[in-house]
């Protein structure tokens, strides 16, 4: 083993922060400069926050099946990932169902051509959530969010049985209570409103264009990262 001594964008690339919010987040992220942090934040920047912004995310359903997603990385938090989403999704239940909730976050740079496949415990931050702490981090992500963002958290419940298809008046009447009711669906927005946070005990790398691999593992007992090397 070799020792290793160990956010987001533009309104387009995400709608939480500016880029210089970006870079600075990004920095903190990178504050120990272990080897892995430093090179995904390099690709990052390299390739740019409006490409970097989608990752997949996967999760064990229920049944013990593996299930994967494309997210919108929404930039770095204590240490983590950041993705926000709705409560009511399957991912988040599937965390919170699990006494370890673990997924794994995949990157892929194209132009680059490089690999990050993080995995780790999820920190998960909804209305339920007790910490006030916490509770801050999820109302400073929401305020920056953008309408149109936001209006995806008062929709009906994500991947529910598609209700019967309303009628033209009954449609012509929701829409109206939606214009007049913006701040009571801002509400409730939020309270559907959920950061997941991963937090990153092993990280595969790989280089494609110049035949590198590395697998970075956390050690539980001091913290520390440690590097192998692995065949391409």
């Amino acid at each position: 083993h070799i020792h290793i001594m160990a956010t987001e964008s533009s309104r387009n690339a995400a709608e939480y922060t500016g880029v210089k919010d970006a870079k600075k987040e990004n920095q903190g992220f990178n504050a120990d400069r272990t080897e892995w942090r430093t090179k995904l934040v390099e690709a990052i920047e390299k390739e740019g926050h409006e490409q970097s912004r989608i990752i997949y995310v996967a999760t064990i359903s229920e049944k013990g099946l593996p299930t994967v997603r494309t997210c919108i990385f929404r930039g770095f938090q204590r240490g983590g990932v950041v993705i926000a989403t709705d409560k009511r999704t399957n991912k988040v239940k599937q965390l919170k169902d699990k006494e370890k909730p673990v997924a794994q976050v995949l990157w892929y740079f194209q132009g680059q051509k490089q690999q990050f496949r993080l995995t780790g415990m999820v920190e998960t931050i909804d209305s339920e959530t007790k910490s006030e702490d916490q509770q801050k981090i999820r109302s400073n992500f929401w305020e920056k969010m953008g309408s149109r963002s936001k209006k995806w958290n008062t929709g009906p419940t994500p991947s529910a049985p598609t209700a019967k298809t309303p009628s033209a008046k009954a449609q012509a009447e929701e829409e109206e209570i939606q214009r007049e009711g913006g701040f009571a669906m801002e509400e409730e927005g939020f309270d559907n409103f959920a950061l997941l946070i991963l937090h990153p005990v092993s990280v595969d790398w790989s280089d494609v264009a110049f035949g590198e691999h590395k697998l970075y593992e956390k050690d539980s007992q001091d913290a520390n990262w440690h590097a192998l090397r692995l065949n391409p």
